[in-house]
């Protein structure tokens, strides 16, 4: 089972395919941590828009012990865009278990 987090940011005006380029360099370099199992999916959804999906695997975890792990992903994310795009924002957040229809507002 995975623990499913999704986001949208927002980046300056056609700018979402530099920012994409920005995110996959970033954690291809400081990608030391999660779990095997763990997916990242990550497209340039419109201009100025990059939606990212955190899938990170449960296992024998607790929801409680899996939340870290997500959050050092968004704060790579996060640390990314801010070099270049101090501007950006959140569009959406959502976090959920796989296969749950209700997901959960991440503020």
């Amino acid at each position: 089972m995975y623990i499913v987090c999704d986001l949208r940011y927002a980046v300056s005006e056609s700018r979402s395919t530099e920012a994409l380029k920005m995110i996959l360099e970033t954690l291809s370099k400081k990608l030391l941590l999660g779990a095997q199992g763990d997916t990242l999916n990550m497209r340039a959804e419109t201009e100025d828009t990059v939606a990212v999906q955190i899938m990170a695997l449960k296992g024998s975890c607790s929801f409680e012990e899996v939340v870290p792990r997500i959050n050092e992903y968004l704060s790579l994310i996060s640390r990314a865009l801010e070099t270049s795009f101090p501007d950006y924002r959140v569009v959406s957040s959502y976090i959920y278990p796989d296969g749950e229809e209700t997901p959960y507002l991440l503020c």
